[in-house]
């Protein structure tokens, strides 16, 4: 990895020079698009791909408009990449126009510059090379301007035409492409590889206690850059994958990469999710170890920058523990942690 370090001093360069958004007071772009628009654009489009295939190809976009899945931020990035592509609406979900604004989306949201890759091709760029919207437009308006072939690229919804259109996007818009991301972090993950040990910690579900949660969540980051590595297809085309003829091991990767921990229809707590061939006791105590770290943090910045005595506002947690349970368990970590009770604090209103 880059040392972030090293990017102070072109970055100071860049602060001194007054160049737009790497100064204090400098104005900010917005893009008319961003991450949340780009997400539920995103998702909403893979939920409709997977009914499409699941029921043979007989519903469209009208028949979802009518059904109301269609409407507001959902299709707000879907109508902007037809703008900036000039591309025609199509009636199905499952046109090669759809299977693209899919992948735009995917290598908008998932940039290289800075990390896993150095920032590159420069630092002025950093911003539009690292912002979704940004991203997002630049990409859609490289289809217009340098590569319209690839909007009909996409009909099999493969590995082969997912690398092709990457890479040409990639090239023409002077980003890394989706593969070569995947590929860096792969490489970080092998046996013998600076994070192999941390990988055997989460081959076993069995973290070390230093920085817990980002030991977790970094590993399921890396796991889940091997796998798109490997079928970078399903990870774009979700909705394709799961339904239809196209189901191979999709189940397998759709649990693999689940959520950790989720809340139940009845419940607004968290829980662990189990998962086969995990035992349960191991992915309770993970679970244990996880939010306890996290209520510490809060509980640190309670104690560094808040005034008055602590809170504890963690029903969010768990909706069936008492007060006195939540308090209790955030105060015993605390204390493992620092070496004193929090009631033992003195603090100042």
């Amino acid at each position: 990895m880059q040392h972030p370090k090293e990017w102070e001093e072109p970055f100071r360069v860049l602060n001194n020079e007054k160049e737009k958004g790497f100064y204090f007071g400098s104005r900010v772009e917005f893009w008319g698009i961003g991450a949340r628009e780009i997400f539920e654009g995103q998702a909403c489009f893979a939920q409709m791909q997977y009914l499409a295939f699941a029921s043979g190809g007989n519903l469209d976009l009208n028949d979802f408009k009518a059904l109301g899945m269609l409407h507001g931020v959902y299709e707000v990035a879907f109508n902007a990449f037809l703008n900036a592509t000039q591309l025609d609406r199509p009636s199905s979900v499952i046109h090669p126009t759809v299977g693209l604004f899919l992948l735009v989306c995917d290598m908008a949201i998932n940039p290289g510059s800075g990390f896993p890759h150095r920032i590159w091709p420069h630092y002025h760029s950093f911003i539009t090379d690292t912002d979704p919207g940004a991203r997002f437009l630049m990409l859609a308006t490289v289809v217009r301007l340098k590569c319209s072939t690839v909007a009909t690229a996409i009909q099999r919804y493969s590995r082969e035409e997912y690398i092709a259109v990457t890479e040409e996007l990639a090239y023409h818009s002077l980003n890394d492409s989706p593969l070569a991301i995947a590929a860096t972090c792969s490489d970080w993950a092998k046996e013998g590889a600076p994070f192999g040990g941390l990988m055997e910690e989460h081959r076993l579900f069995r973290f070390k206690p230093g920085n817990m949660p980002i030991r977790v969540l970094f590993s399921h980051f890396l796991s889940f850059m091997q796998d798109k590595l490997k079928m970078p297809e399903f990870f774009c085309w979700p909705g394709v994958w799961m339904a239809g003829e196209r189901v191979s091991e999709a189940s397998e990767l759709f649990d693999r990469h689940g959520a950790l921990f989720m809340d139940k229809e009845d419940d607004d707590g968290i829980f662990p999710r189990l998962v086969p061939g995990r035992d349960e006791s191991v992915v309770q105590e993970v679970f244990d170890s996880f939010y306890a770290i996290n209520l510490t943090y809060d509980m640190t910045d309670q104690w560094i920058r808040r005034p008055g005595p602590f809170t504890y506002n963690y029903r969010w947690l768990s909706q069936s523990a008492s007060h006195d349970d939540i308090k209790g368990f955030a105060d015993r970590h605390f204390e493992t942690i620092y070496g004193v009770r929090p009631d033992a604090v003195q603090t100042f209103a």
